[in-house]
C-alpha cells in the first residue's frame, strides 16, 4: 500500500511540475530568440502584428486570403495576387461600413485592375467594394 501511495505522489508531483512548465512556455518567444541568435537575413526583423481581418474569406463568390497585415490578398480561385496601392484611409462609406478603413489593391498580373475593400471600425468585418457602383459594399463571410 505504501508503494502505491508513493507512486501516486510522485506521479502527481510530476504532473504539477509539467503543468507549471507549460504555463511558462511561450513558443513564440522561443522562436524569436532562436531567430535572433541565428545568422539568418531575417534575424533582425520584428514580427508582424496580425490584423483581425486577415485570414480566409468569401466575398461575392470570390474565395480569398487576406494577408497578415492586410498588405496583400490572393484570389484562391485564380491564384491572382493583389498588393496594397496606397495607405488605407478612414472612410465613412454608405451602408454597413461606418468609420471604417478603406483599402485599394492592384493586381500584380494587371496593374490596371483595382479592387477595393473596407474593414469596419472594430476591424473584424470585411467588405468588398462593388466594381460598378464604387459607393456600394458587400459583406464578406469568414471561412474557417
Amino acid at each position: 500500500m505504501k508503494r502505491v501511495l508513493m507512486i501516486a505522489l510522485l506521479a502527481w508531483g510530476g504532473l504539477s511540475t509539467s503543468a507549471s512548465y507549460a504555463e511558462d512556455f511561450d513558443p513564440e518567444a522561443v522562436a524569436a530568440e532562436h531567430l535572433k541568435n541565428s545568422d539568418s537575413v531575417w534575424a533582425d526583423t520584428k514580427p508582424v502584428k496580425k490584423d483581425p481581418a486577415s485570414g480566409f474569406w468569401t466575398c461575392s463568390g470570390i474565395r480569398l486570403h487576406m494577408g497578415v497585415d492586410l498588405g496583400t490578398w490572393q484570389n484562391l480561385d485564380t491564384q491572382e495576387l493583389f498588393m496594397l496601392t496606397e495607405k488605407p484611409e478612414k472612410k465613412d462609406a454608405p451602408g454597413p461600413v461606418k468609420n471604417g478603413m478603406a483599402y485599394l489593391y492592384h493586381s500584380l498580373n494587371n496593374p490596371a485592375y483595382v479592387r477595393g475593400f473596407a474593414v469596419d471600425k472594430a476591424g473584424k468585418q470585411l467588405y468588398i467594394q462593388d466594381e460598378l457602383k464604387f459607393s456600394k459594399y458587400y459583406r464578406c463571410k469568414r471561412d474557417n
